[in-house]
Parts: C-alpha cells; sequence; structure tokens
C-alpha cells in the first residue's frame, strides 16, 4: 500500500509538472505565430503572455530563506518548451506518456529546483500560499477572458463582472501591479 502511495504522488507531482511545461510549450508556439502573423489585436494577449513569463522568472517574489520559491527563468522556461515540443507537420507538444517515460533523462534538469519546491510547499502541514502562483492566476483569468470571445468558458453579469467559472471571480485573486522586472 505505501508503494501504490508514492506512486500516486509522483504521478501528481509529474502531471503538476507537465501542465507547467505544457503551457511554456503552448506559449512559445502561439508566439511563433503571432511574430509570422502580427495583428493589432493580439498585442493585449502577447503582453499577458508575456506578464506571465516576466512572473514566473522574477526572483521578488516568494523569496525564502534558500532563495525565490517557484521561479523559472525565461531562458529556462524556453528550453521546457523546446524539449517538450513535438515535431511534425503542426506544431504541438509532446504527451503525458512520453513526459513520464522521458522525464529523468530529459526534463527533471530544468525542472528539478521547481518540482523541490513543490514538493517542499505541498508537503507541509500548515498552508504556504504561494505569492508567484496567485498572480500568474490573476493573469491567466484575464488572459482566458480575452481568449473567450464567445464566452463559452467565462461567464459575465450584465455589469462585466465574472460569475463562473468562481475561481476566476474579482477579490478570489490578489490585485495585480506590474513590479514583475
Amino acid at each position: 500500500m505505501g508503494d501504490d502511495r508514492a506512486d500516486r504522488h509522483n504521478i501528481a507531482l509529474r502531471s503538476t509538472l507537465f501542465r507547467f511545461g505544457q503551457y511554456f510549450t503552448w506559449t512559445e508556439i502561439y508566439r511563433e505565430y503571432l511574430r509570422l502573423n502580427p495583428k493589432k489585436d493580439t498585442q493585449e494577449i502577447s503582453d499577458l503572455l508575456s506578464w506571465i513569463t516576466s512572473t514566473f522568472a522574477t526572483d521578488a517574489l516568494d523569496v525564502k530563506s534558500s532563495g525565490p520559491l517557484l521561479m523559472l527563468w525565461r531562458e529556462e522556461q524556453w528550453a521546457i518548451a523546446d524539449s517538450m515540443r513535438h515535431t511534425g507537420a503542426m506544431p504541438g507538444c509532446i504527451g503525458f506518456d512520453v513526459f513520464m517515460d522521458d522525464y529523468d533523462a530529459r526534463y527533471s534538469k530544468w525542472f528539478k529546483r521547481f518540482e523541490s519546491d513543490l514538493e517542499s510547499i505541498f508537503s507541509r502541514s500548515e498552508s504556504t500560499d504561494s505569492e508567484r502562483l496567485a498572480r500568474v492566476q490573476a493573469i491567466l483569468v484575464q488572459l482566458i477572458a480575452k481568449l473567450d470571445a464567445e464566452r463559452a468558458f467565462v461567464r459575465r453579469d450584465k455589469h462585466g463582472e465574472v460569475t463562473t467559472p468562481r475561481w476566476a471571480q474579482r477579490g478570489r485573486f490578489p490585485e495585480l501591479q506590474d513590479d514583475t522586472d
């Protein structure tokens, strides 16, 4: 039974890392698309993506005695994206099975500290909030709302306030200031 619990823990941790890597991969694919197809109406989306990149890269958030937690330099984000990119006719991201099979050989070097930070944060008995992750969530809410032109995912009331999903509602995340550079 102990091995099963450790296996489930490992899958939960690795799937979390995979999702971060998947985000970085698709962000870089989208940035390439934007460079090839620049349009004025995509500037706001590009700015939000850059803000998320900067939020992960700043050393001014979640500073502990061992250094900033959950920080990934821009170059680390790019390396993760490059290594997880699926090569072929259409750009894409590798699948979770490939990520799991190749984690130790290909991806662990880029995720090592990030993985350790996740382990330390989520293995503590007391709650540990991450300002970095709260800011990323707040920016992602803006990004999702911007990309969801048909309002299929983000619903708003007549005043423009988000009603669903609940995690995207005002007051559920910090007010944002661009102090990440």
